[in-house]
């Protein structure tokens, strides 16, 4: 309802004509504010059509005044609740450049087709998001945990997932690391948290052309502390499993989505991204996740077909495991934890006999050492005689120098 003062001009006019056009203003006014809404909340690509609740998409208003202008055109006043308003603005300001690319269009700025060729018998790659600048942190992973001659018959590879950096400088360091290790894959994007879901594509997508006869394949990040010996026991013990999926789980909608910008900043998730839903669907921590081979291919060819969303986790190793039948997941959940700290102390503990955690992050390059040093000194018989001969002495060379350069050593954040 409009209300005006007392001593107010218009009040005192009365006059049909007036009447007439307040009217008609307070309809037009709410046809416009209703269309400029849907034309926020709606505009672009339109995802595959899911139930819609539509208490997601209310806005609270209140015309306060419809002022009729001298040229026929109305002044419309409007109050809106300040989280409506974020709501709104929040679609406006996160528009994504990418946000209608699909996987298919990732092409190789640089690959090694033949890094897996001359392992018929793959026991398992891992593919690792990192960034291009990142290389100390590859140099750790392949001196540890993703070591390609770890094991004696070197059936394993490693491969690193990179998009391109902002400098050219950065860009030719990378180049000669490649051609030092052979084991990079560069895509056609650039190097952004907003391109993270084309980076896990195009881990599927080489490895289901160039790797494609790996028994498993395991995703991490460069930063993370993987126990490689744990998951060769889940291995084992998932054999019979040909869509397997082996991770920290989470379940359908336990994992709030964040849609207002004073809550989430640049992690937000528009009103037009995952509608009606308010909770994520069922997916993995991408901290690390071990994949079949099957489940690798088939995620690969899914992603061909589901709309792209940028929140890599969800979109890998949830929208898209979600389209293949039969997919048996495996919890890890027991084995995560976020605290760094409590699984550095759990390896370096003395008294520690078996590790609780397989997937670590919040730990300095220095304590990962530690770490691996501490592992592969209370490995069981059975997974010593898998070593290759050289392993436990280049770990201590390796413990030596990281012990002496520990101040040159950045810290993970």
């Amino acid at each position: 309802m409009i209300k005006y003062k007392a001593g107010d001009a218009r009040a005192k006019r009365g006059s049909r004509s007036t009447g007439l056009y307040v009217a008609f203003g307070v309809v037009v006014g709410v046809y416009v504010l209703l269309h400029a809404v849907r034309l926020v909340l709606f505009a672009g690509p339109r995802p595959e059509p899911q139930p819609t609740a539509l208490s997601d998409f209310m806005v609270r208003s209140v015309i306060r005044d419809v002022i009729p202008m001298a040229d026929g055109k109305l002044e419309v006043r409007v109050a809106v609740e300040i989280d409506d308003l974020l709501k709104i603005m929040g679609d406006l300001y996160s528009a994504d450049a990418d946000e209608d690319l699909l996987p298919l269009n990732v092409s190789y700025v640089m690959h090694n087709p033949r890094l897996c060729a001359d392992a018929p018998s793959l026991k398992y790659i891992v593919y690792l998001h990192s960034a291009p600048g990142n290389s100390e942190r590859r140099d750790l992973v392949r001196q540890t945990w993703g070591n390609r001659r770890l094991l004696k018959n070197e059936n394993s590879r490693a491969v690193f997932l990179v998009g391109l950096p902002k400098d050219n400088k950065t860009q030719e360091k990378l180049r000669a690391e490649f051609s030092q290790y052979g084991d990079i894959v560069q895509g056609n994007f650039h190097d952004d948290y907003r391109n993270l879901t084309l980076k896990g594509i195009m881990g599927l997508k080489w490895i289901s052309t160039y790797c494609a006869h790996a028994q498993y394949a395991l995703k991490s990040d460069d930063d993370a502390f993987v126990n490689i010996f744990a998951l060769l026991g889940v291995m084992t013990a998932n054999a019979d499993k040909k869509r397997l999926i082996a991770c920290v789980n989470y379940r359908d909608g336990s994992m709030p989505i964040l849609r207002y910008p004073r809550q989430c900043y640049k992690w937000c998730i528009k009103y037009r991204e995952l509608i009606g839903r308010r909770g994520y669907p069922e997916y993995c921590a991408g901290v690390a996740f071990l994949l079949s081979r099957e489940m690798v291919s088939e995620m690969y060819a899914a992603s061909l077909k589901t709309p792209f969303f940028w929140v890599d986790d969800a979109y890998v190793s949830g929208l898209l495991p979600a389209k293949v039948s039969g997919v048996e997941r495996v919890a890890l959940n027991t084995h995560f934890t976020l605290s760094g700290g409590a699984a550095y102390d759990d390896y370096v503990n003395p008294d520690t006999k078996e590790f609780r955690y397989y997937f670590v992050h919040g730990v300095s390059d220095k304590q990962r050492v530690l770490m691996w040093t501490a592992l592969l000194r209370k490995l069981n018989e059975t997974h010593k005689a898998l070593l290759s001969d050289d392993v436990i002495t280049k770990s201590t060379q390796l413990l030596k120098q990281y012990m002496m350069e520990k101040n040159k050593l950045p810290r993970v954040r």
